[in-house]
């Protein structure tokens, strides 16, 4: 029988975010507040638009205590955060809901947890632990053919802290929406041919919550039917679009993995996900992670270019590197009617860069737009501004080996013209200065 008191204040918090609060006008952004000790520093999980986990990091650096704010772009409906401690073994789970733009907490240096002192913040910090336990008590157990485990058993088990978790949740279709997730991505883990299972998969709408754990369910489903996947029939034709996506977002995670690139239909499942809407909604970023680039043939295309600055003088990558020394180069390839990315321009303006580091503009105009990029090369203060023309020698084979078909695109390379990154983080992601520092940093 599950102790149904430990989850009371919880829950009290939970149904508040239905029942009150001050809705903010800007869905795009997420501000989280962090009140944090002296010298303290404490690091979030959140969750981009493919529902992969990324890091955040709060850092208190003075000597007293100080809240700490940063802006989040919103990639869920209802924003997922995590925050773990190994050491001192936290576990905290939080959802921000819909109708909120901002979460606040307080850091327990004692504890080592998070404190909400917002009520825009859910903690389901609980009923997360109960389900994971329940899955990590099941992987330890002996479970060979001549063991005496009774999966039914384990079953009936997981069905009762299902049911008793939809009884506390009765009066929130929200929580009882995540409760039914958790207990199919368990029940996976039990057992993956179970038909209600395969039923609940199977039936998926827009209605199904877009969480973090649907990605782990179609992740599991595609791992355990590889064998039998039938790519005629992966169509919206005879599944719903929230099904394609969710199927979308699983193969992602397949091909990143990697696990199964020998097996025969590894090939068609890469040739089915490179037509889908999601691949295509951020073809560069995911082909990157899939079927990256050669790195050879990349630095041989690169030297090839001519590029021209805004006296018409032409130059090679090698040449322009020569003149502006540094350990790494950010390719920042754009055009003049291209909004967001003189946006990244700004954006980059106030960002504290690597020292070690060059940024050099790489304008893809048409030649009659030429005296146009020259202008806004000198309005937006563009410190090392080319322009690449389509009809140059060599630039059609380095766009198709690249695929730049659109902008803004970042490509990061080191001091020798080597590939690090073919598809870098656009300036408004939480990743982009972050990665910058972390690749600058190695060397």
């Amino acid at each position: 029988m599950i102790n149904l008191n430990k989850y009371i204040f919880a829950i009290i918090l939970l149904l508040s975010i239905n029942l009150k609060g001050h809705c903010q006008d800007d869905a795009n952004e997420i501000l989280i507040s962090i009140e944090l000790p002296a010298e303290t520093v404490v690091l979030l999980n959140l969750y981009n638009d493919n529902l992969a986990s990324y890091p955040l990091i709060f850092k208190n650096t003075t000597a007293d205590t100080k809240t700490i704010n940063q802006y989040i772009p919103r990639t869920q409906v209802h924003q997922e955060i995590r925050h773990l401690h190994s050491l001192a073994n936290v576990r905290q789970y939080f959802i921000i809901n819909e109708q909120y733009s901002e979460a606040k907490f307080k850091y327990n240096p004692q504890k080592k947890n998070l404190i909400p002192v917002s009520e825009s913040i859910a903690d389901h910090s609980a009923f997360d632990r109960d389900y994971d336990e329940f899955i990590s008590r099941f992987i330890r157990k002996d479970r060979v053919k001549d063991s005496k485990y009774d999966i039914e058993k384990e079953k009936e088990e997981l069905k009762k802290l299902y049911l008793s978790f939809n009884k506390i949740f009765e009066n929130n279709p929200f929580l009882t929406k995540l409760n039914t997730i958790k207990y199919y991505l368990t029940l996976q883990h039990l057992t993956p041919d179970d038909s209600n299972l395969h039923e609940f998969l199977n039936n998926v709408s827009d209605s199904t919550l877009f969480v973090q754990n649907m990605r782990g369910l179609f992740f599991l489903y595609i791992k355990n039917d590889f064998d039998s996947l039938n790519f005629e029939h992966l169509n919206t034709e005879n599944y719903s679009e929230a099904f394609i996506k969710y199927f979308s977002i699983g193969t992602y995670s397949i091909l990143r993995n990697k696990e199964f690139k020998d097996n025969p239909k590894y090939q068609p499942l890469i040739d089915w996900f490179l037509t889908t809407e999601f691949y295509k909604s951020n073809p560069d970023r995911i082909r990157k992670n899939i079927l990256p680039v050669d790195k050879v043939a990349f630095k041989k295309q690169l030297q090839k270019l001519t590029l021209q600055d805004v006296f018409q003088e032409d130059f090679s990558i090698e040449q322009i590197t020569k003149q502006i020394p540094a350990d790494f180069y950010l390719l920042d390839f754009w055009a003049t009617w291209c909004k967001p990315c003189i946006e990244g321009f700004k954006i980059i303006e106030g960002l504290d860069l690597p020292e070690n580091m060059q940024i050099i503009t790489i304008s893809l105009d048409q030649n009659e737009y030429e005296e146009k990029w020259q202008e806004m090369s000198q309005s937006l203060n563009l410190k090392n501004s080319y322009h690449l023309p389509k009809d140059n020698f060599g630039s059609q084979e380095f766009f198709q080996l690249l695929e730049l078909k659109s902008v803004p695109r970042y490509i990061l390379i080191d001091k020798d013209m080597s590939l690090i990154d073919e598809a870098f983080y656009q300036p408004h992601q939480p990743e982009f200065i972050r990665k910058l520092r972390a690749y600058c940093r190695s060397k």
